[in-house]
């Protein structure tokens, strides 16, 4: 995320609140000056205020480790300005906000001569605020259970020693897994014995959603379904009975306009030719098929009403049809996701034990998928964090995606990946990666392999040297050895960071745990 530099003015201002508020960030202060801004209804241009302070990364403004925020900055200075905004001045537009907010904060605290005028000040903020928005409570989100047990997962054997390598899944900080391997290396039916286990462990009560991209083997694979009671929905045969714009609250306008900024700025991560109007234009129909379909049952649109609502759009204003409404004919003729009319309805996804059989769908996979992951993300957040019990935490749900590196390798598209990876742990929640060559991990903008516990290298020709280093924890001139190494593994076969802390090798070779070969219920 690009820098702002706020004005030197302003970052005098930082200076003084973080001093009478006692806070120890810059990015309070930054956020409190946003929200003065907004209160104001100015709609200050960025031209009028100088870059000559200090520079701020503006993840720590829209997220700063927390919940990510982007979409709820984006979707609150857009309906300010009633205009639809690129990246560039979306950005511009935060730092115009950021001082215009503190030339008002510095204006009204002029008189202040005590620590309490700076705090009645900062309450009378929040309440002016809260007396602006409608005080509706949101529906309770459903609670899906969570499995409390240790779970110890058999992954292989050493392949030189032959000993059983274990490890208490459950236990880890992280556990999320990365396998990478190239087609026939063994990592699919390395993760499906992983799954079984899980499944029969748990008695059933860890779920799983599963990506299946290659050629519909996970899908298609009867033993693997039955020994793990999944449900397989075959895209475009079958429709997934999801609507991802159910679990938004209606009755808050805010939470309505947060939701389409947000399905619009999916639809435009993943669809790079889609354009900043166009995002515009999508979520005002998202907004206003929301509107009209408050007096209906379901209360909630679906994407025929939205695509209703883009076809007026551009009927009203003569244009002429574009990527836009070629998105939308094709996610609602493919039935890519059930009518909202339809009995059949998922009120819940971490509940499921479901393989998505992708392989067939020939348009919007990476789009179908990132609108479940984001479901699945929101889903998670409205729950409470799981229980840790002896150091074990409580789980639900797996989320698998196969053929990860066509996310991995795009910057806008890993981000959805990147929030579930930051966000989802404490929520019982675990996300496994599948992708052809470690080399596709190996990204600028954001360290996989600090945050993925499990890594498995399989067979692939791969350069990944600095990936290597980083997720099997050994110095560079070790990392460019086991570049040959990998290249010349055997099926079936990874390398992993040691198990054993006590273990001097920081590297382990195993021979991985197959499916087809291993599993018995």
């Amino acid at each position: 995320m690009p820098d702002i530099r706020p004005s030197q003015t302003s970052w005098e201002i930082v200076d003084t609140l973080k001093r009478v508020w006692d806070v120890r960030v810059n990015y309070v202060p930054i956020r409190i000056a946003i929200g003065r801004s907004l209160l104001s209804g100015d709609l200050p241009s960025p031209d009028a205020f100088p870059a000559d302070g200090r520079s701020i990364d503006t993840q720590q403004i829209l997220s700063a480790g927390e919940a990510d925020y982007a979409a709820l900055y984006r979707a609150l200075i857009v309906q300010r300005h009633k205009r639809a905004l690129t990246d560039d001045e979306f950005l511009q537009l935060l730092k115009a906000h950021v001082d215009h907010g503190f030339n008002l904060i510095r204006q009204d605290t002029a008189t202040f001569k005590s620590t309490d005028d700076w705090v009645d000040y900062l309450i009378e903020l929040t309440q002016t605020g809260l007396e602006q928005r409608k005080l509706e409570t949101p529906p309770a989100p459903e609670i899906v259970p969570s499995f409390s047990g240790l779970l110890t997962l058999m992954l292989g054997e050493d392949a030189k020693t032959g000993a059983p390598v274990r490890v208490e899944f459950n236990r880890r900080t992280n556990n999320y897994l990365a396998v990478a391997g190239k087609p026939g290396s063994g990592k699919t039916q390395f993760v499906k014995d992983i799954l079984a286990q899980l499944r029969q462990q748990s008695d059933y009560k860890v779920n799983f959603i599963f990506f299946d991209y290659s050629k519909g083997d996970v899908a298609n694979d009867e033993t693997f379904v039955e020994a793990t009671r999944s449900r397989v929905v075959h895209l475009p045969t079958e429709s997934l009975p999801f609507n991802p714009f159910s679990r938004v609250n209606i009755t808050s306008e805010m939470s309505v306009k947060m939701a389409a900024q947000e399905f619009s700025d999916t639809v435009r991560d993943v669809e790079r030719n889609l354009g900043s109007i166009q995002g515009q234009m999508l979520y005002e129909a998202i907004r206003l098929a929301f509107d009209n379909c408050r007096v209906h049952q379901p209360p909630y649109p679906d994407f025929y009403s939205v695509r209703s609502e883009v076809e007026d759009a551009y009927a009203n204003n003569n244009r002429k049809p574009d990527t836009l409404t070629e998105i939308m004919r094709q996610i609602t003729e493919f039935n890519i996701f059930a009518p909202a009319y339809l009995e059949e309805q998922w009120t819940t996804l971490t509940d499921k034990t479901v393989i998505v059989d992708l392989h067939e769908l020939t348009v919007l996979r990476e789009l179908t998928v990132c609108l479940v992951l984001d479901a699945l993300h929101r889903e998670l957040m409205a729950m409470p964090d799981s229980e840790v019990i002896n150091g074990a935490r409580a789980m639900r749900t797996i989320i698998v995606i196969d053929e990860a590196h066509h996310y991995l390798r795009d910057k806008k598209r890993n981000r959805v990946l990147q929030k579930l990876i930051r966000e989802i742990r404490s929520k019982g929640a675990s996300v496994f990666l599948l992708s052809q060559s470690p080399d596709d991990y190996e990204q600028s903008e954001f360290d996989f392999a600090e945050m993925l516990e499990f890594i498995f290298v399989l067979q692939s020709s791969a350069n990944a040297t600095k990936f290597l280093q980083s997720a099997l924890g050994i110095p560079a001139h070790r990392a460019r050895t086991l570049v040959s190494e990998v290249a010349n593994l055997k099926s079936g076969e990874a390398l992993s960071k040691s198990f054993e802390e006590t273990k001097q090798e920081k590297v382990s070779h195993v021979k991985l745990r197959q499916f087809w070969r291993d599993f018995q219920q």
